[in-house]
C-alpha cells in the first residue's frame, strides 16, 4: 500500500489534537507585527494582532510560506518515502498555491490542490484525504474524490467590524462607514476561491448567531450531520459555546470541530467574527 502524507497551509486552523490524531503536517504562513515577522499559529495568537492594531491602528501584514518553507517539509517526508497531498490556502486570496506547485515540480510524489477555501473547509478536506488514505485508498482516488468535494465546500463568516477588511484592501470605506452607523454585521462567503458579501445581520449578538447558522444550513438540503468546523475570534467564550449548542442540539452534529481562527484569518476579519465550514453532501 502506497504511503501518503497529508500536510496544509496553516490557513486551515485545524487544532492541534487533529494534526496528530491524522498525522497531518501543517506548513505554517507568516504574519509581521511592526519589524517583527511570526510563524501563524506557532508564535503568535490571533489576540496579540487585535492588541496590536488597537494600540497602533495598523493592520499586521501576512504572507504566504516561501518555497524555501515547503522544500523543507516536502523534502522530509519524500526522504520517509511517501506520496504528498498538500491543501493549500486558496489561490485567489494568496500566492501559497503557486509557491507550493512551484516547489512541487521537482517532487513528483507531490500533489498540491488549490482547496478554493480557507480555515475550516480546509480542515475538512484534508481530514477526509487522511480518512481514505488510512483505508487504503491510492493517491489519484483520494485526489479525484477531494476535488468533488472542492465544490461541495461552504465556507462563510460573519464580521463584526469591516476595519480589518478595509485596511487590507478587500472592501470599500463607503461598506465601512455603513457597517459603523447601522450597525450592521455582513455575511461573507467564499464563491469559487474569493470572498464575497452574501447578506447582512443587524440583531443583538444571540440572535444573530442563531439566525446565521440557521440561514447557513437550512439553504443546504443534503449537508451531512457527521461532521462540522466552528470558528470564532469572539471575547466573549459563552457565545462561541452558544453557536456549538445550537449546532449540537439543533442540528445533531456528530462531530463539532471548533477553534479559536488564526493569525492569518484573523488579520482580515478581525475579533468578534464566527465562522461556520461543511461539505455539502450526504
Amino acid at each position: 500500500m502506497t504511503k501518503i502524507a497529508i500536510t496544509a497551509d496553516s490557513t486551515c486552523d485545524m487544532p492541534v489534537e487533529l494534526q496528530d490524531k491524522y498525522n497531518i503536517k501543517i506548513i505554517p504562513l507568516h504574519v509581521t507585527v511592526g519589524t517583527k515577522t511570526y510563524s501563524d499559529c506557532i508564535d503568535i495568537e490571533a489576540k496579540d494582532l487585535f492588541s496590536y492594531y488597537d494600540r497602533t491602528q495598523n493592520l499586521p501584514k501576512s504572507s504566504a510560506p516561501s518555497p524555501a518553507d515547503y522544500i523543507s517539509v516536502f523534502q522530509e517526508l519524500t526522504d520517509e518515502g511517501y506520496e504528498i497531498i498538500h491543501f493549500a490556502l486558496s489561490s485567489k486570496i494568496s500566492s501559497s498555491y503557486s509557491n507550493a506547485l512551484f516547489v512541487a515540480r521537482d517532487f513528483p510524489n507531490v500533489h498540491v490542490i488549490d482547496t478554493l477555501n480557507i480555515c475550516g473547509s480546509s480542515t475538512l478536506l484534508a481530514i477526509e484525504a487522511a480518512e481514505m488514505a488510512a483505508a487504503g485508498a491510492e493517491t489519484e482516488d483520494i485526489i479525484r474524490e477531494i476535488e468533488k468535494d472542492i465544490r461541495l465546500a461552504s465556507t462563510s463568516f460573519v464580521v463584526d467590524t469591516m476595519e480589518y477588511l478595509y485596511k487590507g484592501g478587500r472592501c470599500g470605506s463607503l461598506a465601512v462607514m455603513i457597517n459603523n452607523v447601522l450597525d450592521i454585521k455582513p455575511c461573507i462567503e467564499m464563491k469559487d476561491g474569493a470572498f464575497s458579501v452574501a447578506k447582512a445581520y443587524r440583531k443583538l449578538p444571540k440572535k444573530l448567531i442563531s439566525q446565521y447558522i440557521d440561514d447557513a444550513l437550512k439553504k443546504r438540503k443534503s449537508v451531512s450531520n457527521k461532521r462540522i468546523f466552528l470558528a470564532d475570534t469572539f471575547y466573549d467564550e459563552s457565545l462561541a459555546e452558544y453557536a456549538y449548542s445550537i449546532l449540537k442540539d439543533k442540528y445533531g452534529f456528530e462531530e463539532i470541530i471548533t477553534n479559536k481562527a488564526g493569525c492569518i484569518i484573523s488579520t482580515h476579519c478581525g475579533p468578534n467574527t464566527i465562522g461556520l465550514f461543511f461539505i455539502d453532501k450526504d
